[in-house]
This record gives structure tokens, sequence and C-alpha cells, in this order.
């Protein structure tokens, strides 16, 4: 398959990845907007919380980019802060922003529990947004591959011109977290019965496991054998794993603890 299309839209005016983002991002506002009441919150403090996500995002995007090319901005350390001319990290703008974005709540006295239910949804359907435009223009290259489905990009202007047919991993990304979007609206009330609370930790945890298989026909520089990416993604698992250990292991305990007390030797029932 081959895209023949100029990866700067609306005439050159944006890349076809931070039109889309935008578009992504400017829906979820709107969403979150319209959900306030759900969240305990008004859509003016709504809307001043999806403001400050944005900066966060931005900038732990742009923190885990530095840091995953620390030798060149080691020789140009001032280009770090040229928010313009380089690359942003998925992974910080989701954990920075969400992070963000529960604290903020939090303080603005919201329920966290419905507010990061929607929160997720809208994350997702911003990185499908993001994703896609990548793939548009050709900028997560992937290896080379024969398979049907193998991209080619016609256009010289795009990252991938004359790569030849490649892995099209930006599209592999957005149908990741597509496919985690459909699985989380489909099956909300099953999942919030048994695990109440779980959607962003099994987005996340989605998002950790395929982008770690999807590193290896990804291009990028690696360490040990995995990239700075999949580094990430197995600090996110072990992270959730470990979060979901202790919170059993905390219930389980009090559990432990109430049925002492029910059953205290000497006492009648």
């Amino acid at each position: 398959m081959t895209i023949d299309i100029d990866p700067q839209a609306i005439g050159g005016l944006l890349p076809w990845t931070t039109l889309l983002t935008i578009a992504g991002a400017s829906g979820a506002i709107v969403w979150m907007m319209r959900r306030a009441s759900t969240f305990s919150l008004t859509p003016r403090a709504t809307y001043g919380i999806a403001l400050r996500v944005a900066l966060w995002s931005l900038l732990g995007g742009r923190l885990l980019h530095v840091i995953d090319h620390i030798g060149f901005y080691a020789d140009v350390p001032f280009q770090a802060f040229y928010l313009w001319n380089g690359g942003q990290s998925l992974w910080g703008a989701l954990i920075v922003g969400a992070g963000g974005a529960l604290w903020h709540a939090k303080r603005s006295g919201a329920d966290l529990r419905a507010f990061a239910h929607d929160l997720t949804l809208v994350g997702l359907t911003v990185v499908v947004a993001g994703r896609l435009g990548d793939f548009l223009a050709g900028e997560r290259l992937g290896t080379g591959t024969s398979l049907p489905w193998a991209m080619t990009y016609a256009n010289e202007r795009s990252a991938s011109f004359g790569v030849g047919g490649a892995h099209p991993v930006a599209l592999y990304e957005a149908l990741l977290a597509a496919a985690l979007l459909v699985v989380l609206v489909r099956f909300r009330h099953r999942l919030e019965t048994k695990w109440p609370g779980s959607t962003i930790d099994i987005a996340f945890a989605g998002l950790a496991a395929g982008r770690f298989l999807i590193g290896f026909v990804t291009v990028n520089d690696t360490t040990w054998g995995l990239d700075f990416s999949q580094w990430l993604a197995l600090i996110v698992l072990a992270a959730i794993g470990l979060y979901a250990f202790r919170g059993s292991a905390w219930s389980r305990m009090l559990g432990a603890r109430t049925k002492t007390k029910e059953h205290t030797p000497g006492e009648t029932r």
C-alpha cells in the first residue's frame, strides 16, 4: 500500500499529527464539559482542569522525549525548550497528563472514579487521533516487511520517504488504542462491578503490553535489546501489577482483621 499525501495539512499550515491531535483534544474537552455534573464539577471547573492537563501533557511528553534523546540534547541543551521543533513522548504525555488531571480533579472535589473513567476514554480517543495523524504523515518508522499491509510513503516530504515497504507502526498503535476503547465501553458495567475504578489501570496495562510488542517492529535505538518506549512499558506494567497486588493484599488484611475482631475469644455472639 502506498500513501502519497503531503505530511503538512491545510496547505502546509499544520502537520497531520498536530491537526488531528488538536481535533481529538478539542472533542475530549467538549465531552468532559458536557459530563461535568457526573463528576460533581461545573463545566467551567472542568474546562480549567482540561487546560492545565493539556499543559502537563505537553511538558511531560517533551521531558521524556528529551530523556530518550539525551545524547542529542546534551550538545544543544537549549533546543530542549523548543517545543515547536522536535518530538513528544506518548508515555510522557499520558503518564504526566493523567497524573495532573487526577490531581487537579481531586483538588476541585470531583468524583475521582467517574472522572478517571471518562478521562481514560477521551484519552484513548486522543491517542487514536494523534496516531492516525502520524500514520498519514509517515512519522512512526517501522522495520521493513513484505506483508500485504506494508506501507510505502511516496511523498518526498514524508519522514518515511524512500524507506520502502515497512510496518505501519502508527496505525498499529491507533488500532491498539481503538480496541481498548471499544472493550472499555462495551464491558464497562461488568468491569466496574468486578473491579471498581479499574478502567484507567486496564487502559495503561493494555497500552503497555501492546506498545511493548509493537516496539519489536519499530525503528529506534535500543538498550539491552529494548527501546526506550519498551522499557517504559515494562515499568508501567510493573507499577500496575504492584498496585493491584498491594490493593488485594490490603483488602485481605482488612478482611482478616475484621473477622478476628468479630470472633474475639470469650465474646458472646
